[in-house]
């Protein structure tokens, strides 16, 4: 039984550290492609209407952002 107890623990264990990293993984994939849209929206308020977007035309949230913008 406490063998069984102690797989069951170390699986559980291996799941928590696979979300926790595929959460980091998504977490700064995102934040680095809002990044990345920053600057040009910046420049946009700033009136130069001649920024490159960076992303456009990618088929994700931060993409359509850009696409946007652009």
């Amino acid at each position: 039984m406490k063998r069984v107890l102690g797989s069951l623990y170390a699986q559980v264990l291996i799941a928590i550290a696979i979300g926790i990293v595929a959460s980091i993984v998504v977490i700064r994939d995102v934040s680095r492609g809002i990044a990345g849209i920053v600057k040009p929206m910046q420049d946009f308020a700033g009136g130069d209407l001649s920024a490159e977007v960076p992303h456009r035309g990618d088929k994700t949230e931060i993409g359509e952002m850009a696409d946007a913008l652009q």
